[in-house]
């Protein structure tokens, strides 16, 4: 039951709980927490993003390369934070319910390349010489970090009990807690969409979209959308394509991009999201990829597209691919909300 009781420590805000178990922090090195996000926040820095690693919200004024979609794998970050401010912090190991482990995996792992299994990291080798605490009998109430996701980050971190990472969620790993990417832009902070709604909220943009087209799935939805927008001039043909007549200005905004540059900046899509009906997210390269852009959409109160897809496992369908991880192993908080309604 253990993991559970994590979960409502970890999302205490969401649950409306008062969950009071007592966390022992190992006092790691800083660089295992500290002078990873110094060091991240100054290389994003180096390539033109002109915020810091998940400090504040921030929205950048122009795209830094890859440098622009880390903040996304940040949300360990952000835990860590809320964690540290806990009441309930104990010195004695032996009055510990759980021990967290202050090492940002996937912070690390995004400074070594961000590669499979995140071989290049040197800390994920030397960590457990300073876990004094962990052992057979304890290990299952380690807390580890890696908000990336999970085959991104070293097998010692994937293997533990009690990790916190994005989906998809391993097969019968109870203690692998899905949380969601961060989002940092400010405009999509929950207090500023209560603005906009008590503002006039122009929709003028039924349908928008922006993307590589990595994948055959995303491929075909900017082949859909780019058909709809040749039906633009003819509200007859618009109405028999989409069953009504539509009231938004522009009927499509599609945004094709490349993996060599030609994106939008943070603010530019914010301006966008923000103006628009329906917003296609199909799935990334891994089950956890498409839910930064999930999240975004719902936060810019635009209502998210997604391809169901049938598999095997779990409840049936997957919004990554035919057999791929179910819903409810690659979306957090699916033991509170039912994302399929």
């Amino acid at each position: 039951m253990l993991p559970m009781f994590v979960r409502a420590v970890v999302f205490c805000d969401i649950l409306r709980c008062n969950a009071a178990l007592n966390m022992f922090v190992y006092d790691l090195p800083p660089a295992f927490n500290t002078d990873l996000v110094q060091q991240i926040t100054k290389v994003s820095q180096q390539h033109g993003s002109t915020c810091s690693y998940m400090a504040s919200p921030c929205t950048e004024m122009r795209h830094a390369g890859k440098w622009s979609w880390t903040r996304q794998l940040a949300a360990e970050v952000i835990i860590q934070q809320r964690l540290l401010s806990s009441q309930n912090i104990v010195q004695d190991p032996k009055l510990a319910d759980f021990f967290l482990v202050p090492y940002l995996a996937s912070t690390d792992c995004l400074l070594q390349g961000h590669s499979w299994r995140c071989v290049m990291s040197s800390l994920a080798a030397e960590l457990f010489d300073h876990l004094d605490h962990y052992g057979p009998l304890t290990r299952h109430r380690h807390l580890f970090l890696g908000s990336a996701d999970i085959h991104s980050l070293p097998l010692t971190i994937q293997s533990q009990s009690l990790l916190l990472s994005l989906g998809g969620q391993l097969m019968g790993h109870r203690g692998h807690i899905i949380v969601p990417p961060s989002v940092a832009e400010a405009e999509l902070q929950p207090n500023a969409h209560a603005k906009r709604i008590t503002k006039n909220d122009i929709r003028d943009i039924l349908f928008w979209f922006t993307g590589t087209g990595n994948n055959a799935v995303r491929m075909l939805v900017q082949q859909e959308l780019d058909q709809l927008q040749a039906l633009a001039s003819s509200d007859e043909a618009v109405t028999a394509a989409l069953g009504y007549k539509p009231q938004a200005k522009h009927l499509v905004v599609l945004h094709q991009t490349s993996r060599s540059g030609d994106f939008l900046s943070p603010n530019e899509m914010v301006r966008e999201m923000t103006r628009a009906q329906f917003c296609p997210a199909p799935p990334g390269e891994v089950s956890g990829a498409g839910t930064k852009r999930l999240f975004d959409v719902l936060l810019a109160g635009c209502i998210p597209v997604v391809i169901a897809f049938p598999t095997s496992m779990g409840s049936g369908i997957s919004w990554w691919r035919t057999d791929g991880a179910p819903v409810e192993w690659s979306i957090p908080f699916w033991e509170f909300i039912d994302w399929r309604r």
